[in-house]
């Protein structure tokens, strides 16, 4: 595998150039990504309504985080790692009254 593509060594090399790390895992990444970053698969189900509180999301989300997030708990901060913050959702739906 690619050092690029694995994340724990990635963070580490962050680490070995004295970086500390803001980890945003999503599971929206950005709109400037198609789809947000979210994978395409998850539009196939016209049903599930994506960054929502739709159960069938959420179990997909947690799916998601039960596999990346242990990839990351030793480094942490508070572990002694070079994460000093994970940034779960980018943007959120905000009214402003004026």
């Amino acid at each position: 595998m690619s050092t690029f593509l694995n994340l724990t060594r990635w963070i580490q090399m962050a680490e070995e150039e004295d970086l500390l790390v803001i980890f945003r895992p999503g599971p929206y990444i950005c709109s400037e990504w198609e789809f947000g970053g979210l994978p395409s698969w998850l539009s196939s189900n016209k049903n599930l309504v994506v960054r929502s509180s739709d159960p069938a999301y959420q179990a997909r989300v947690k799916m998601y985080f039960d596999v990346l997030l242990p990839m990351v708990r030793d480094l942490m901060w508070s572990n002694g790692g070079p994460v000093i913050m994970v940034q779960v959702r980018v943007y959120a739906r905000v009214s402003i009254l004026f």
